[in-house]
């Protein structure tokens, strides 16, 4: 199994291996999904999904947020994604139009540029599982989740996250390096691959799915006996303000469960048909495959702010109140220039202030 670090990873590194395996086959599956039509959705889900993690890091920005646990957590996400996307679409393109890989520069980039790659693709899963456990806890214990749930709590959980998988990764930074022009590993032992592989297959994808699934289910459970015992008390279309902030964002972690749950299947198949060598075929097929299901777990990484925007009339008012005190600065800055620039109206508007101190002067 003597082998690098870098294989069994990623979209790209299917793609690669396939090619190589399908001249063995007599170029069986006959359909590819790669190519410039798979570039241009790439692109559209991309493009999309930037632009939802940039208003929802503003939106998360809000001043209502500014005391509360789970904003910390999006904001994470909102970050962590984005760099899965730039990624995925530059590696992308070089693929697809055959450009040289920004990894294969040097050494110090082809270290960087893996790192932040794996190092970003463990870290998300978990900031979902960390958002979802904070959603569990305020369901759990509503009267003391102010103290649970807090803005400082979730800084250090996600920084703790951050900090782990920074350490977990750092293998890549000393085995990788560029050989033949190529951002490769250099041979290692069978112990340290069959390590890495276990910690990309259980760290990155069948753990944190398995968790995402457990914890909603259980806030599903919780919410609906909630809502049940409330309604011995009070009208049915009386509902709880914690509900109604926490149902979005468990459609945020079931919508990544949904997108992950593909991926994670198809990379432990993979895996297990590269390792053993047992059926060919299936092997091929599941790498002829793998883009459709990186393609599926890509758009998890730009619907949250979809998501939370069209599901809870709360966020939709507050980024419309942003996007309107975004259009009243200018004007208001306009008007201060003016004002400026203008001694006369600075001086008619001061005089009109004073109507009023005169007026009641004279009322004295």
């Amino acid at each position: 199994m003597n082998g690098d670090l870098s294989d069994f990873t990623t979209a790209t590194d299917a793609i690669e291996e396939g090619a190589n395996l399908s001249t063995d086959t007599g170029g069986w599956p006959y359909f590819h999904l790669s190519g410039q039509e798979y570039w241009v959705i790439v692109l559209i889900v991309v493009s999309f999904g930037l632009v939802g993690n940039v208003f929802s890091f503003l939106l998360m920005s809000d001043g209502q947020f500014s005391l509360l646990s789970y904003p910390v957590y999006l904001k994470a996400l909102a970050l962590s994604d984005s760099v899965q996307m730039i990624i995925k679409v530059v590696e992308e393109t070089e693929l697809t139009f055959g450009y040289t890989h920004v990894s294969h520069l040097n050494n110090i980039i082809c270290k960087l540029w893996q790192y932040v790659r794996y190092s970003t693709m463990m870290l998300s899963p978990w900031l979902v599982v960390g958002l979802s456990l904070d959603r569990l806890v305020c369901v759990l214990f509503p009267i003391t989740r102010d103290r649970f749930c807090t803005k400082k709590k979730a800084l250090v959980i996600c920084s703790c996250l951050a900090l782990v998988f920074a350490v977990v990764m750092l293998p890549v930074l000393t085995s990788l390096r560029v050989e033949g022009g190529l951002c490769g590993g250099r041979r290692v032992s069978d112990a340290l691959i069959a390590l890495f592989i276990a910690i990309r297959l259980v760290l990155s994808s069948t753990l944190p799915c398995l968790l995402i699934f457990i914890l909603n289910v259980a806030i599903i459970v919780r919410i609906r006996r909630s809502a049940t015992f409330r309604k011995t008390f009070t009208p049915s279309s009386a509902r709880s303000n914690q509900d109604s902030s926490t149902r979005p964002l468990v459609l945020v972690s079931v919508i990544a469960f949904l997108t992950l749950l593909p991926f994670s299947i198809a990379e432990c198949v993979q895996v297990l048909l590269s390792l053993t060598q047992i059926d060919l075929k299936a092997l091929l097929l599941t790498m002829e495959l793998w883009p459709l299901f990186h393609l599926i777990y890509m758009l998890n990484f730009g619907l949250n702010f979809y998501i939370l925007v069209s599901s809870s009339a709360n966020y939709r008012k507050i980024l419309a109140a942003k996007i309107r005190c975004s259009h009243c600065k200018p004007k208001t800055q306009m008007l201060q220039r003016n004002m400026s620039t203008n001694p006369q109206n600075a001086t008619v508007t001061t005089s009109l202030a004073d109507v009023p101190t005169a007026t009641a002067e004279l009322s004295k």
